[in-house]
């Protein structure tokens, strides 16, 4: 995959790629000063890379030029961030929908059950496959169209803001209602077991599409 980029965009071009050992990155200026997110990124040239790619992102300013990358991996999903010079290059099998389908398949619970934040094109199956799905307010137009409603940016702590309102409220409210509620044996999967004290919570919620 990174030689492949390297020949069509050039020994040059910007790529990180993520593995089971990290991301990696050989970006020209330090990435960390201007966006403290990137964490624990570790810089190569890529030269020896031996490391099993999971990811691979690539700086691609030519159309024609992700064209012809995509052509060179086809076993790969071409995926264009929002900002129109990054792509993405992923196992064709390897989507968050399906991910989700097998949580779901090991879990017992449906995907109907579940909620899903996105911002970016990559994001939009989930959320329409899942029974909830939230933009984020600096979402692209698409997700937005495909969410089902839209709340505060990543900025805005509105991942964070949605759920202490929608569901840690409602835990809290309901193991302070209930002392022990225990699922009927061979009863529904939408059962929950509250547990006061431990406040512990077994099971999922239910959310309504608006």
């Amino acid at each position: 995959m990174i030689s492949a980029a390297q020949r069509v965009c050039g020994a040059e071009c910007e790529i990180t790629v993520d593995t089971p050992e990290g991301h990696f990155w050989n970006y020209k200026q330090e990435p960390l000063k201007t966006d403290p997110s990137w964490g624990e990124s570790i810089y190569t040239d890529f030269r020896d890379f031996s490391h099993r790619s999971l990811k691979m992102c690539v700086e691609i300013f030519s159309p024609e030029q992700a064209k012809q990358l995509k052509n060179l991996l086809p076993d790969c999903d071409c995926a264009r961030f929002s900002d129109g010079k990054w792509y993405k290059f992923m196992k064709k099998t390897a989507t968050k929908e399906r991910a989700i389908l097998r949580f779901c398949a090991v879990s017992g619970i449906s995907a109907k059950e579940i909620i899903a934040f996105g911002d970016d094109y990559v994001d939009i199956g989930m959320l329409k496959l899942c029974g909830l799905g939230i933009a984020m307010e600096n979402a692209i137009e698409d997700v937005k169209k495909a969410a089902d409603r839209v709340i505060a940016d990543n900025e805005e702590d509105g991942i964070a803001e949605f759920l202490e309102e929608n569901v840690l409220s409602r835990m809290q409210r309901d193991v302070r209602e209930t002392t022990l509620a225990v699922p009927i044996k061979g009863g529904d999967k939408t059962s929950v077991s509250w547990y006061t004290g431990v406040g512990s919570v077994c099971g999922p919620y239910r959310f309504r599409r608006r």
